[in-house]
């Protein structure tokens, strides 16, 4: 156990030496410290959480960033300037999420057609923004596929190709980040099909992944009506 006095002098006790006399420098009674181990330094928590470890520098503990190179730092702000300057893919894609795209409502009390507060009466889905620009293809798997044995030129033109972004505001961004949405297959512009069919077939794969087949409405009730553990 580790016994300590108001001025920081440390005094290691066992049970046969027992509860130390004041402290002869300062004349400051020792007292016992749970928090503190034999070092003067908080131990680390069962779990180990971050802000308990002492990371030192050049420790495994530390985690370092990839350094963006110059060529990628260029062609990422073009992707993404190209990308922004089109219209989020939602106000094309999807209807309001307040009226389903009706454009408004039917007043009861006034019996009487009001418009939507949110679309403004044109029934496409309301952005919020800044907008984004995602990637359809995710950034993680280009580099793994293409970052080790192509030219950086080359690479970078395959990451950062603004054929292969879709436009989406930070609120469809969320949406499709998590799961909640999709974009589907249908959807995807020729160009963006025709350039992707160029690139290896892992890549046309991983597009499928991301971006599958619509699904269709006798699809959509079977899984909904097939009862639990029935293929």
């Amino acid at each position: 156990m580790l016994y300590i006095c108001g001025e920081g002098c440390e005094r290691e006790v066992t049970k046969k030496t027992g509860i130390p006399a004041p402290c002869e420098p300062h004349g400051r009674a020792f007292f016992y410290s749970k928090a503190l181990g034999s070092n003067g330094r908080k131990p680390l928590t069962r779990q180990g959480s971050k802000k308990d470890r002492h990371v030192r520098r050049g420790s495994p503990l530390k985690r370092t960033r990839r350094r963006e190179t110059a060529a990628e730092k260029r062609a990422r702000r073009h992707f993404n300037g190209t990308v922004k300057s089109w219209p989020c893919w939602f106000s094309w894609h999807r209807d309001c999420e307040q009226c389903e795209g009706n454009g408004g409502e039917l007043d009861p009390i006034a019996e009487a057609w009001a418009e939507c507060p949110v679309c403004e009466g044109d029934g496409r889905h309301h952005c919020t923004y800044p907008k984004d620009a995602h990637h359809l293809v995710p950034k993680a798997f280009l580099r793994q596929r293409f970052e080790a044995i192509l030219p950086e030129d080359r690479f970078v033109a395959i990451l950062f190709n603004p054929l292969i972004g879709a436009p989406l505001c930070r609120k469809a961004h969320d949406a499709i980040e998590s799961g909640a949405d999709r974009i589907y297959w249908e959807d995807l512009s020729p160009e963006c099909l025709e350039y992707v069919g160029s690139l290896p077939e892992a890549v046309q794969m991983r597009l499928e992944l991301e971006c599958p087949k619509r699904p269709t409405q006798r699809q959509t009730e079977g899984s909904v009506a097939t009862p639990e553990g029935v293929a």
